[in-house]
């Protein structure tokens, strides 16, 4: 650990300058809430030390319940965190035992509880839906016991089986069978309905806000193709058509920052046309959809005549809107996302 926190500090002083403030800092993935609130302090510090933060910068902590206590929230907040993200998935016993969680139902009603008294008015929680055998009962509980701590924001998460995952393994050695696409389809469309009742706002694919003040300004920048800087061991970065990654072993980026070295293990050069799929994709993932007139304006493309086909086939099928200068997918269009974009990209 110390050697970790010893070359992420050298990697913030060595790292390129930036030509605008940074208004989000993102602590996470991985378990950030590993970290006391005092180190957290001095990785703030370094970080002011070295760019141009803004005083009203969202700045997000990723807390695991099984990590954290009520001392350490304090921390947090008394460091300059201002937001946290809070990995409940579930309430659900045996649903925490299937994702191989470390926390019960009751710790993470617990962090959230804590959150609060430690003057947190920022948090948002993320939930895990369409386990094998969870009924829409089941998930509907999960929904209400979250909204009981009235969360400025929630990310709901269909299950997906990476491959190379514990559950990917299991999975194909048949240990359970996954929820049928028909049930998870069903759940997707109970999540809006009930979190919109609720007064919250639908705003990308997975994710909803209480208003538009509390969406997620950093993960907002990924999905509109802003510049961002990712520092660690496998984190990217993103500016001017390039992308770059560092080492994942945290072994070679200690060593490598040792040497007085940056860790970048590769990068990439993006062409026009894969910055334009790319805009494609996220940008029919947030629930406003693509501006068309953003979009001609960079890529110098009339968006409704290059893929006039594609658009009009969906928008007879009820899975696609163009109005306000916007292309949408609908409440329905958004069971298919992957697949309606890859009919764009199709055309690109």
């Amino acid at each position: 650990m110390d050697a970790w926190q010893a070359a992420l500090l050298d990697e913030i002083r060595m790292a390129p300058g930036l030509s605008e403030s940074v208004d989000t800092i993102y602590l996470g993935g991985g378990t950030p809430s590993l970290l006391d609130g005092t180190w957290i302090h001095i990785l703030l510090e370094a970080l002011s030390q070295r760019f141009d933060i803004d005083c009203q910068a969202e700045i997000t902590l990723e807390v695991n319940p099984g990590t954290v206590s009520g001392e350490q929230l304090r921390g947090y907040r008394e460091a300059g965190i201002n937001r946290l993200n809070i990995g409940v998935q579930s309430f659900n016993e045996a649903a925490l035992r299937f994702l191989g969680r470390i926390h019960s139902g009751e710790k993470a009603a617990e962090t959230l509880r804590q959150a609060r008294a430690a003057a947190f008015e920022n948090i948002g929680l993320d939930l895990i839906y369409a386990l094998p055998g969870q009924t829409m009962a089941d998930w509907e509980l999960e929904l209400k016991t979250a909204l009981n701590f009235f969360p400025e924001h929630f990310s709901c998460y269909l299950l997906t089986y990476a491959p190379g995952t514990p559950l990917a393994g299991e999975l194909d050695q048949k240990k359970f069978s996954p929820l049928p696409e028909g049930r998870c389809g069903e759940m997707f469309l109970a999540t809006h309905d009930l979190l919109t009742a609720h007064g919250y706002h639908h705003y990308e694919i997975s994710n909803f806000a209480r208003t538009r003040g509390f969406q997620s300004r950093h993960n907002s920048k990924y999905w509109h193709h802003a510049p961002y800087l990712g520092l660690g061991p496998a984190a990217h970065s993103f500016a001017g058509g390039k992308r770059w990654w560092n080492t994942a072993s945290v072994e070679t980026y200690v060593n490598t920052l040792r040497a007085g070295q940056l860790p970048v293990a590769a990068q990439e050069e993006l062409s026009v046309g894969q910055v334009m799929i790319e805009a494609i994709y996220l940008g029919l993932r947030c629930c406003g959809g693509i501006r068309l007139e953003c979009f001609e304006h960079r890529f110098g493309v009339d968006f409704q005549a290059r893929f006039s086909g594609v658009i009009e086939r969906f928008r007879k099928s009820g899975h696609l809107k163009v109005a306000g200068g916007r292309c949408a997918l609908t409440r329905a269009g958004m069971l298919y996302a992957d697949g309606i974009a890859a009919d764009f990209i199709e055309s690109v």
